[in-house]
């Protein structure tokens, strides 16, 4: 199966990786437009700098953040709720998912994107001080940065600290 999205991926961890722009005028060739920000890219560029530009590579990280998101789905479950088979189960559902079989091979933005998102969660469900919170916000910001759609989990998490802070009597 052919996706042109991982060539273009591709293509700007490597101009990164030289230290070329990847914000190029639309007026001349090449006519590409960067849809998102470039989190993806940075860290593809990095090991495009060592082994040259190769598609195996961002496969490789997506699937790498994809098995250390199925672990951060169990962690955040074994925490919340102590039961181990459950937190297993959960984690391993995630890779279940057609979609996620789907994206999780090619080299594209999504995986990266969700496991910031889940790595925020599990550091916002240990808020027992500010550093968690701290870093749980950081977490949230790259995957924002890397996908500027993955705000569901902030802006709940937000949401959830103004009503902790206000208590109304419906919450």
């Amino acid at each position: 199966e052919l996706d042109s999205g991982e060539g273009l991926c591709l293509q700007r961890a490597w101009a990164l990786s030289e230290g070329r722009g990847i914000y190029l005028p639309i007026t001349e060739e090449p006519y590409t437009v960067m849809n998102y920000p470039p989190v993806f890219e940075l860290f593809l560029s990095f090991f495009v700098k060592i082994f040259g530009p190769k598609l195996l590579l961002g496969r490789i990280l997506s699937v790498t953040v994809t098995l250390f998101s199925c672990f951060l789905i169990s962690r955040i479950l074994m925490l919340k709720t102590k039961e181990m088979l459950i937190s297993i189960i959960a984690g391993l559902l995630f890779i279940a998912s057609g979609w996620v079989r789907t994206w999780s091979v090619l080299c594209r933005i999504d995986m990266l994107s969700i496991f910031f998102t889940l790595s925020g969660l599990l550091f916002f469900s240990r808020m027992k001080c500010r550093r968690n919170l701290f870093i749980s916000a950081c977490f949230f910001a790259g995957a924002l940065f890397t996908r500027q759609s993955a705000v569901a989990a902030p802006l709940s998490c937000f949401l959830f600290l103004i009503l902790s802070y206000l208590k109304p009597d419906w919450f």
